[in-house]
């Protein structure tokens, strides 16, 4: 009678070559160092970012976006924006000073075209020579401008007591999608109340100032 031999047991078991082990350690050792750099990282650039907010720095992450953000100034009415315009893109920009509405724009009165390019642009209020009156001047450092007569009624800044508002660009960078025809830079609303709850309130046009620009 023959006997059985015993039945034997095969079990798969993977095998790695000692180069196949080195690249692994090698992808665990990177993927271990870009989760650390990427944790020191991010930190830092958010500080960069709140320190070019603070000099009013664009922050720019796509080019082909409109970007813009306020300026700090110690200059006696005088606003300034920092703005980049892609390449191959121009708008218009208008301006008006009086009879501010609550919402939407008026209709354009005074109008330049800016063109391509990082440019600062810069509202300046201040009296003619006669003394008189006062006159509104807009103007970026690489061309364009327009200018404005202010109407004695309209004229806040000299009011012994008045509030103000304002929204559009802030001191941090906006960036503006290309079907945002309209981009209200700045609307700064003013009138005689004693708080800005008061003129938040008023549903008519107020004293100030408005800039906005349309996409091409």
């Amino acid at each position: 009678m023959d006997e059985q031999l015993p039945t034997r047991r095969t079990s798969w078991r993977p095998r790695f070559s000692l180069l196949t082990a080195i690249l692994l350690m090698t992808i665990i050792c990177l993927t271990i160092g870009v989760a650390q750099l990427w944790h020191e990282v991010g930190p830092l650039r958010r500080e960069v970012i709140s320190l070019r907010n603070e000099v009013g720095r664009l922050s720019i992450d796509d080019r082909s976006k409109i970007h813009a953000i306020q300026m700090r100034t110690d200059e006696s009415l005088t606003w300034k924006w920092r703005l980049w315009i892609p390449d191959g893109k121009q708008v218009d920009v208008h301006m008006q000073c009086g009879d501010v509405p609550r919402t939407s724009v008026p209709a354009p009165r005074n109008t330049c075209s800016l063109g391509p390019g990082e440019q600062t642009l810069t509202l300046k209020v201040h009296q003619v020579r006669s003394g008189k009156s006062w006159f509104a001047s807009l103007e970026s450092t690489i061309g364009g401008g327009v200018g404005t007569t202010i109407s004695p009624d309209q004229e806040w800044f000299n009011w012994g007591q008045a509030v103000s508002t304002n929204e559009g660009a802030g001191l941090s960078t906006v960036a503006y999608e290309p079907s945002q025809k309209t981009i209200v830079l700045s609307r700064t609303r003013a009138g005689k109340f004693s708080s800005s709850l008061q003129l938040e309130k008023t549903a008519g046009p107020t004293a100030g100032f408005i800039i906005w620009m349309d996409q091409r």
